[in-house]
């Protein structure tokens, strides 16, 4: 729109194409495709800075919906006894929702591991350093 103000009768396409967007990143969602979600919502970002405030709430809540679905990998694992992969979902979780939802459950299992030596001291460190930068992702879980 900026670039050809003289067209503007293409506002009713530019919204009816963020609106395909948008719906097509809710379905993502809902079939727990979330990266395929965000990323629908990061190209009406990129093309209609307008659009902002509504992408960052969309974001959020499919940010918030990931972390979860995580998380309740997380708690099946420990149910397994697979306590180390819990903790690295847990990481996860905490890394998508760029927040520490999850850091009591992640700490209580990093200790449980430390105890029963599955986890070193230079191990739980690493995973400390890791999760601060919230780039723990694969590397932790191929770690554990």
């Amino acid at each position: 729109r900026t670039i050809f103000p003289e067209m503007a009768g293409l506002d009713d396409a530019f919204v009816r194409l963020k609106r395909h967007h948008f719906d097509a990143s809710d379905r993502a969602a809902a079939d727990g495709r979330y990266e395929d979600a965000v990323a629908l919502l990061e190209v009406v970002a990129r093309h209609d800075p307008g659009a902002s405030v509504e992408v960052a709430e969309r974001r959020r809540e499919v940010e918030r919906r990931w972390s979860d679905s995580v998380a309740e990998r997380a708690v099946a694992a420990e149910r397994e006894g697979r306590l180390g992969v819990a903790l690295a979902h847990y990481l996860r979780a905490d890394e998508i929702a760029r927040t520490p939802r999850f850091a009591a459950e992640r700490d209580e299992l990093a200790i449980v591991l430390r105890r029963e030596g599955q986890l070193s001291t230079a191990d739980a460190w690493r995973l400390v350093r890791e999760a601060s930068r919230s780039t723990c992702g694969r590397s932790v879980i191929a770690a554990l």
